[in-house]
């Protein structure tokens, strides 16, 4: 089959290097056909970098956008691209790492995959900006979990959040045809309305319960900024009023609950450290949480 890696950059300088370094020394990268950096008009030398430091075996291609069109939109546009040239892409996100065993872990799922098998996720550690690390989830005597596209799969995906996370993911080209692009107007929970939309289009997901993947948080990235303006939360109810059907009274009370404690919580630290505008902020998404329940409540 034909595999390739694909890395969406934006001035990642900082980190693109220890990104590429991780891949290239993957033992099994022979078995890639190229490795493609997309790189959204970076402006801080990302792709003269990635020029410089690639030491991997398989050639290194490099497309630059020359206007910035977002993080969805440039992994739209490059998916799109290799759907001819690629039966599924591994992807890689230009400030994470991955551990050695991650390549072998994904071509040994592609090798045994279904054809219904959309994506094969894995486990990921959090590695924050003072060097520590929030371990993800290692069951070395697990086997790889399927999770079939059901409606009773949509339900459970929505209540438990996103298990699935595209930096480390392979993605099947057919499969990113059925289901659609990634929703450029959701900078922060894309991943999950996508997963969400390929378990109702009837696909698979297969999860490596190990972890093999270090997704960088820092002030800069892009889970930082979401929170600052409560993305997460103004996303999560857009997707919940799509799927209010598949919930239950008590699911959506739980659903919005949580929501509502989330932004509790931010409206406690914003008086703590004295931020009006903030306060202001979380009084809005309180109140949108609230009517956005009721649109549910009023679609069972």
């Amino acid at each position: 089959q034909r595999i390739v890696v694909l890395i969406p950059a934006y001035n990642s300088a900082e980190t693109i290097s220890a990104t590429l370094d991780s891949l290239a020394t993957q033992r099994e990268i022979q078995r890639l056909s190229r490795v493609y950096v997309a790189d959204d008009a970076s402006s801080d030398g990302t792709v003269q970098l990635c020029r410089a430091c690639w030491k991997g075996p398989v050639p290194l291609h490099l497309w630059r956008a020359e206007l910035n069109l977002g993080q969805q939109s440039n992994v739209n546009r490059a998916l799109t691209a290799l759907q001819s040239d690629a039966d599924w892409v591994l992807m890689l996100h230009a400030d994470d790492m991955v551990k050695q065993g991650w390549l072998a872990s994904l071509l040994h799922e592609i090798d045994h995959a279904d054809q219904r098998v959309a994506s094969i996720c894995t486990s990921w550690d959090n590695l924050f900006a003072d060097g520590s690390v929030e371990p993800g989830e290692n069951d070395f005597q697990g086997p790889t979990r399927v999770i079939h596209g059901t409606r009773q799969s949509v339900r459970n995906t929505l209540l438990s959040g996103c298990w699935w996370h595209i930096s480390g993911c392979a993605i099947r080209t057919t499969a990113f045809a059925d289901v659609g692009p990634f929703d450029e107007s959701m900078p922060y929970m894309a991943d999950w309305d996508w997963l969400l939309r390929c378990l109702e289009h009837g696909w698979s997901i297969s999860y490596v319960p190990r972890s093999f993947v270090l997704y960088r948080l820092h002030e800069r990235s892009v889970a930082a900024v979401s929170l600052l303006a409560d993305l997460d939360i103004s996303e999560s109810l857009r997707i919940a009023g799509r799927y209010a059907g598949l919930l239950s009274v008590r699911d959506v009370a739980q659903f919005h609950g949580r929501r509502a404690s989330f932004a509790l919580r931010r409206m406690l630290r914003a008086l703590q450290r004295r931020q009006p505008s903030r306060l202001r902020g979380e009084l809005t998404t309180l109140a949108s949480i609230g009517q956005n329940m009721r649109g549910c409540l009023r679609a069972q």
